[in-house]
């Protein structure tokens, strides 16, 4: 990896596949290196096809393509799920500085959806709420 600030960290989980001695460890601590450092990432040799990542962007630019009122009806809620809109946020765990002004992006958080009866660590399930395939017919498929 490359002095710190001087590029994007890229993390192999390769070896983590591979059943490399160690290799989750190190995977971890390039992952928190980069979140505390850096704040971007690249994940390679993760397994997932390259179709599957590209038909998730483009149902991404699908959804984000869609006027704010209709991105609005899904609104991010408590459980950190829906949409969060431009200016929606303001960073408040930053190391480096007190942030006062909003994030100037704007995001869709999704999550896999459970069964009542399943609990996440210990906390409730998430709801099953999948507004978005109401919206996009085919997002949900995707």
């Amino acid at each position: 990896m490359a002095g710190a600030n001087e590029t994007i960290p890229v993390i192999d989980l390769g070896p983590c596949f591979a059943g490399a001695p160690g290799a989750f460890d190190r995977a971890a601590a390039e992952l928190r290196h980069a979140l505390k450092e850096i704040g971007f990432y690249f994940i390679v040799n993760h397994g997932i096809p390259r179709p599957l990542i590209h038909e998730a962007f483009r149902q991404a630019a699908r959804f984000h393509g869609q006027p704010t009122t209709e991105k609005m009806k899904i609104r991010i809620d408590k459980h950190n799920v829906g949409y969060l809109p431009m200016k929606g946020d303001t960073l408040r765990t930053s190391v480096v500085q007190t942030v006062t002004k909003p994030n100037l992006n704007e995001a869709l958080f999704v999550a896999a959806t459970c069964r009542p009866t399943i609990r996440r660590r210990g906390r409730p399930a998430l709801p099953q709420r999948q507004p978005v395939a109401a919206t996009l017919p085919g997002f949900r498929d995707s």
